[in-house]
């Protein structure tokens, strides 16, 4: 018997050489007991650089392109809390993130349409990520035996100091969620927490590089480190300022709102009016900003899956022809959605611009 296996073992070493490996779920040599990576899904990041809540519908993608699942996620822009921010908290410019805090939530609500636990119910899946220069990936609990499986899970991450890698990461790059399959006796993937730093809250720290540059750089006790705490000081104390600024703008506007038509504000109206002019016109931006990022991840997708369109191997002098048709398809869709989002940009940006005309020209 032993000569047996070792002589198929030697076989089967030779025909992996000379042949591609066969499909996990009719290979009968496949090791169930360990984890198998099924896909990959891209969330990208960009809308954090804004703070920008993001919500998506995102499909897993295997080896060969098969799809195998639609995960669904969401990217929360947050305070140190977990208070979900709002529209008046959006950036027009992601500069002012820098050397700020950053706080954020990842939600995965759920994965659906699971074709590994559709060809055996006996099968689970997890969810793995790497967030920026975490030191461990972390792994969400695994569920089982549902090709709609609920996740549930929402992970806080936190930068300290916004570093300009950071900022370049979240305006270029994208989360990989990658999908792992398990089979009966196949064990949990666990997140490991060593060499992760986290706040007192719970929340993880990323961008740890700037977090302890400082630090690690500097002699607390020289003069050097003295100025540094001086500035922190002197920005903390501009924040509390702009803070306060922000507070008695939005009061006067309301103010100003609830008594326009009253001549109690005499010469002064005018330049009340003035000054709330640009919040007010920023917001719209804002919103015309957030509107515009949402209808490019239609565009982002529809180009990744010009990306992945190829020819198959096989294909004859028909199949090539039906290629280039669903080439020009794909390529004729992508064109309208980029064509409709900058169209609809310029509109918003134009009826801006124009409101704000109108209103100067009324107030003075």
């Amino acid at each position: 018997m032993e000569e047996l296996y070792q002589q198929h073992h030697t076989e089967r070493k030779g025909e992996g050489a000379a042949r591609a490996p066969m499909p996990r779920d009719r290979d009968p040599f496949w090791d169930p007991l360990e984890p198998l990576l099924l896909g990959s899904a891209h969330l990208w990041l960009q809308s954090l650089a804004f703070r920008i809540a993001l919500e998506e519908q995102l499909e897993v993608l295997g080896s060969e392109g098969t799809e195998e699942a639609i995960l669904q996620a969401q990217l929360l822009p947050c305070s140190p809390t977990g208070l979900t921010l709002g529209e008046d908290d959006i950036l027009i410019d992601p500069s002012e993130l820098l050397g700020r805090r950053l706080d954020f939530q990842l939600v995965l609500d759920q994965c659906c349409g699971l074709r590994w636990v559709q060809q055996a119910r006996n099968r689970g899946v997890q969810i793995g990520f790497r967030m920026f220069d975490s030191a461990q990936p972390l792994y969400t609990p695994a569920v089982w035996h549902n090709v709609n499986p609920l996740l549930d899970q929402r992970v806080h991450f936190t930068s300290l100091h916004t570093s300009q890698g950071l900022l370049e990461h979240l305006q270029t790059s994208a989360l990989v969620l990658e999908l792992w399959g398990l089979q009966e006796g196949c064990r949990d993937m666990v997140s490991s927490l060593e060499g992760v730093r986290m706040t007192p809250e719970g929340c993880f720290i990323i961008d740890q590089a700037s977090a302890t540059e400082t630090a690690t750089t500097v002699d607390p006790g020289s003069e050097l480190s003295c100025s540094l705490r001086a500035l922190q000081q002197d920005v903390e104390e501009l924040r509390n300022t702009n803070a306060a600024l922000k507070t008695e703008n939005n009061t006067l506007r309301d103010q100003l709102n609830t008594t326009k038509t009253g001549a109690e504000w005499g010469r002064g109206r005018s330049e009340m009016r003035g000054s709330s002019l640009r919040p007010s016109c920023d917001a719209e931006f804002a919103r015309a900003l957030k509107v515009f990022y949402h209808s490019m991840t239609s565009v982002r997708v529809q180009l990744q899956r010009l990306r992945r369109h190829r020819p198959s191997e096989e294909s004859d002098l028909l199949g090539l022809r039906l290629f280039v048709d669903e080439q020009g398809g794909l390529l004729r869709d992508f064109s309208e959605l980029l064509e409709q989002s900058v169209s609809s940009l310029k509109q918003d940006v134009a009826a801006i611009v124009r409101r704000k005309r109108e209103r100067s020209g009324i107030w003075s």
